[in-house]
């Protein structure tokens, strides 16, 4: 599960994190923040994608948002944009930690799964370039909550973990987060003055090791040897984030003398100075590894986004003949006939059965003399797609990216939890019939996503849309058992009446296909009288 949110960007003031579902419609207004929305979607793709030096790349191949200026809130107090993301569970990552103590190496591999963790990232305008500001990350299970914020030079100057100053604790080493990249990872450094101490020996582990020790030295037994204390810090520090659990089980594998002390470090309230401390340096030796995870993660979702805009191209009756192996479909489909022409003969007669099957005609190629045509096949029979209506051009690109984003392939390191199609106005140059059977495909695509468990994972669609006919259509298939109400929901966008901002709610549909509290006469015009 993922929910994702956004606030100070135009409209949206205040945009709380909704659960991406199985289908997901954005309904409302015009000028009401729907494509603001959707377009971020896009825009975090774009800015993984490019080499930057800045976290968001404004304009790119996707989408235009302008610059910093234009995208921020105009009436808003904070200086800052925020992106907001929830995970509901996520496997750390597994890494081997060498920790050195006293001329010998540890090697221990370790796993942590946590639970309910809120990631949020605010970025500001720093002279030139955005600047990633402020990173905010709470963890449900271990309870964990870490506040950092970043300097113009990516340099973080305050990062509390539970409340505790972090900075303090691991001086003299510095901490940064890599540049140019919305998710961001942690690292530690030696300060310039040190550079010729012994402090350093590669990671986060050796990093905190010594002031762990030093701590640990206080607080046991001071006829304990220093390298059974070596080999108790460094059993901490590779057991991941701190946990009072895990405290325990490692105080109790050194005897009864440190497993009571242990247990009583780790029965103490909350505001134990003792236990805390000796949290903070774990967590310290950890926090590299939780947010590459976290990073990782939202990375391999958004750049493995598709999005497909509202303005496609209009369709020419030949197309000049290229080599192109494309991989997927541009936001205006101009390069549909090259993606089709890539295709296998085996995958373009796939895409047209599909096609037939629910809008009853299919689809082929010909080529001559260097260029290749569209046609749409009935029978035997073979046209040209120019010769048709204006808003079968229209939507086949949205019927290609659909059935591609089922059918691609995925390399297994590019594989991603789930996969995102954001299609904008899919509707444009529909009869209402045919917009319907928009609502087919998505259900249609998304049943066969959850039995084909393809590669690209669990397959998710965000639609922008002004179509009652698609809302309908969807609360038909609901009503029919041919969808479960859990997996579709509408996000409705309401603006105020000063027209600055924008409200936004979440509307779900019953066990019956019905709207609850679906505002009356929404897809009405007022009577004027």
């Amino acid at each position: 599960m993922l929910k994702y949110g956004v606030a100070n960007i135009r409209r949206l003031h205040d945009f709380q994190p909704i659960e991406l579902k199985r289908i997901t419609l954005l309904v409302g207004k015009n000028s009401g923040g729907k494509s603001t929305f959707l377009r971020t979607f896009p825009l975090i793709r774009q800015s993984l994608m490019t080499r930057t030096s800045s976290p968001m790349l404004w304009y790119g191949d996707l989408v235009d948002f302008g610059s910093f200026e234009t995208v921020l809130s105009r009436d808003s107090k904070s200086k800052a944009i925020y992106f907001s993301y929830e995970i509901d569970e996520l496997q750390l990552e597994d890494r081997t930690l060498f920790v050195e103590a006293f001329g010998y190496f540890r090697r221990q591999g370790f796993q942590t799964t946590i639970t309910g963790i809120n990631y949020k990232v605010g970025i500001e305008r720093r002279g030139e370039r955005t600047r990633i500001s402020s990173i905010s990350i709470g963890i449900k299970s271990p309870p964990l909550q870490i506040e950092l914020e970043v300097d113009d030079n990516n340099n973080v100057k305050r990062i509390d973990v539970n409340g505790n100053d972090l900075i303090s604790a691991v001086t003299p080493l510095r901490i940064n987060i890599s540049a140019g990249t919305l998710f961001p990872e942690l690292r530690f450094a030696r300060a310039k003055e040190d550079l010729n101490k012994d402090i350093w020996g590669g990671n986060s582990a050796n990093a905190v090791f010594p002031a762990l020790s030093r701590l640990l030295r206080k607080v046991i037994d001071q006829r304990t040897r220093d390298k059974s204390i070596a080999d108790i810090s460094s059993r901490l520090i590779v057991s991941g984030l701190a946990d009072r659990a895990k405290f325990r089980q490692i105080g109790a594998a050194q005897g009864k003398t440190v497993g009571r002390l242990f247990d009583s470090l780790a029965s103490s309230p909350p505001g134990s100075t003792t236990y805390e401390q000796i949290a903070l340096l774990v967590n310290a030796a950890a926090l590299p590894n939780l947010f590459r995870s976290i990073s990782s993660h939202l990375r391999s979702i958004f750049s493995a986004t598709l999005y497909i805009g509202p303005a496609r191209a209009r369709s020419e009756r030949y197309y000049r003949y290229q080599d192109l192996a494309v991989s997927e479909i541009d936001p205006d489909g101009k390069n549909f006939p090259m993606f089709l022409n890539s295709l296998r003969v085996s995958q373009v007669q796939e895409f047209s059965d599909w096609v037939r099957k629910l809008f009853g005609y299919g689809v082929s190629l010909s080529r001559s003399t260097g260029h290749i045509s569209i046609n749409l096949t009935n029978g035997g029979d073979e046209t040209n797609i120019v010769d048709v209506g204006y808003g079968v051009s229209q939507i086949l690109p949205v019927l290609g990216q659909i059935w591609w984003a089922r059918n691609r392939v995925i390399s297994r390191e590019s594989r991603s939890p789930l996969s995102l199609l954001v299609i904008e106005q899919p509707e444009l140059h529909l009869h209402p019939a045919h917009q319907a059977l928009l609502a087919d495909a998505l259900v249609g695509d998304a049943t066969a996503s959850i039995e084909r468990n393809n590669s690209a994972g669990r397959m998710h669609y965000v639609v922008e849309t002004h179509s009652e006919t698609l809302v309908n259509r969807l609360g038909e298939f609901i009503a029919a058992k041919r969808v479960d109400p859990s997996e579709v929901q509408v996000i409705l966008f309401e603006p105020d009446d000063d027209g600055t901002t924008t409200k936004v709610r979440t509307v779900e549909y019953n066990s019956d296909g019905a709207l609850i509290d679906w505002p009356y006469g929404f897809f009405q015009a007022p009577f004027l009288t």
